[in-house]
């Protein structure tokens, strides 16, 4: 075995030995990126929506685009926040579940942040 693939694979083992020692205590920081990321239907779907109201001009610059990058992603945030403290699923999760399930289910119940 190549020299290079057991320092890639002793490499890889040391970053995620740390990753899993810092997780309890960066856990409760990452948690609007964790709830976002159970809502990534209704994410991709917003942030879609959101860039075609704010169409691009030629006098946008980079910093400009990185502005509303960050706006957008600011204001999913903050619903996904308060969307989960009363429900399980994101609205467009729940309608694909609906769509799959073919019956009407009540909303989930909401689960702990």
């Amino acid at each position: 075995m190549p020299a290079w693939v057991l320092s890639a694979l002793g490499s890889s083992t040391a970053v995620l030995g740390l990753c899993l020692l810092a997780a309890p205590a960066i856990g409760r920081a990452l948690t609007p990126l964790r709830v976002v990321g159970a809502m990534s239907l209704s994410y991709y779907v917003f942030q879609a929506w959101a860039t075609n109201v704010v169409p691009p001009t030629a006098e946008t610059g980079v910093l400009h685009e990185w502005f509303l990058t960050a706006l957008v992603f600011g204001i999913f945030v903050v619903f996904a926040l308060v969307w989960k403290l009363r429900f399980k699923h994101g609205p467009l999760e729940w309608l694909f579940r609906l769509s799959s399930w073919r019956r009407r289910t009540p909303p989930p119940a909401p689960t702990p942040l």
